[in-house]
C-alpha cells in the first residue's frame, strides 16, 4: 500500500497531503481536495457520466495528446455511471488557471455532453481513487484504458482492486510540466470576438461607430475618413473617447500593423 500512495503523492497530491493509507485500503471515500496549502493545484479531474461516458472519455483522451502534445491523463471508472480523466502538473498553478484549462476541454471536446453530466475538479467534488461510491457500492480505480471498453457499460469493479497493480499503473505516467500547460491554454482559449457585418460594414463606410458590450454606439469623432484604418486611428487617440472604445479600436488596428 505504500507503493500506491507513493505514487499517487507523486502525482496527484501536495507533500505531507496525502491520503489516509487505513482509509484508502478499506474503501472509505475520502473527498480529493486538489488546492494546497499556498492555494494552487496540483491536479485537476475532468469526469463524465452516463450511457456515452466512454466514448466521449476515450476521445478526449487521445486529443488531449494529438490535439494539445500534452502527456496522457490517468483514466480511472468512477464506481458507478461514469469515467475520469485525472491531469497531474509539474508544477502548481492558480484555480483560475486549472478552471480555464478544463472549460476549455469542454468547450473544445464535449460541446454536446450536457453539464449536468459533466464533473470538472476544481469545481466539483470528486473522490480519491481507488475508493467505493457511497451510492453504487462499487470500487472505483485506475484503469488502463485499453480495457476501457469492457468496463463502458459498467465502470466500475464489484471487488477491490489490487493496490500494487495499481501503483504500477501509475508508476507509467508523467507530470505535465509547465510549457506545455501554459500552451496547451493558449490552445484552448475561446475564439476572439468578431464585429458584426453590420458594425464591419459602417466601419468600412468610414462613419464613425465601434461595437460596444451593448451592440453598437456613435462615437463623437469628427472629421471625414475616407478608410477605416484612419477612423480608427483617430478613435484611440482620441482623448474624448472611452477607454473602453480606444481599447476597441486599438484591437481593431492589429491587423493593419501584421
Amino acid at each position: 500500500m505504500n507503493k500506491l500512495i507513493a505514487e499517487l503523492q507523486r502525482l496527484f497530491f501536495y507533500p505531507g497531503l496525502s491520503p489516509d493509507e487505513e482509509a484508502l485500503l478499506s474503501g472509505v471515500a475520502q473527498v480529493f481536495d486538489p488546492l494546497g496549502p499556498d492555494g494552487l493545484l496540483r491536479a485537476m479531474v475532468l469526469g463524465v457520466s452516463g450511457a456515452d461516458a466512454w466514448d466521449c472519455v476515450a476521445a478526449l483522451w487521445q486529443a488531449v495528446q494529438d490535439d494539445l502534445q500534452l502527456p496522457a491523463p490517468v483514466m480511472a471508472v468512477t464506481g458507478a455511471d461514469g469515467f475520469q480523466l485525472w491531469f497531474p502538473l509539474a508544477d502548481p498553478v492558480p484555480q483560475a488557471k486549472a478552471g480555464s484549462f478544463l472549460a476549455g476541454l469542454c468547450r473544445r471536446y464535449l460541446a454536446e455532453v450536457p453539464t449536468a453530466r459533466l464533473t470538472p475538479c476544481p469545481g466539483t467534488t470528486v473522490h480519491v481513487v481507488p475508493g467505493i461510491n457511497a451510492a453504487s457500492g462499487k470500487w472505483s480505480a485506475f484503469i488502463d484504458p485499453s480495457m476501457g471498453r469492457v468496463l463502458a457499460h459498467e465502470p466500475w469493479l464489484d471487488i477491490a482492486p489490487n493496490p500494487e497493480r495499481q501503483a504500477d499503473l501509475l508508476g507509467n505516467f508523467l507530470r505535465i510540466d509547465r510549457m506545455a500547460f501554459e500552451r496547451a491554454l493558449v490552445q484552448l482559449a475561446p475564439p476572439p470576438v468578431v464585429a458584426a457585418p453590420s458594425v464591419v460594414a459602417e466601419v468600412q463606410a468610414g462613419l464613425p461607430v465601434l461595437p460596444t458590450m451593448g451592440g453598437t454606439e456613435r462615437l463623437g469623432v469628427e472629421g471625414h475618413f475616407g478608410d477605416p484604418q484612419s477612423f480608427l486611428l483617430a478613435v484611440m487617440n482620441d482623448p474624448t473617447a472611452s477607454a473602453a472604445h480606444r481599447i476597441d479600436a486599438a484591437k481593431a488596428l492589429l491587423p493593419y500593423w501584421k
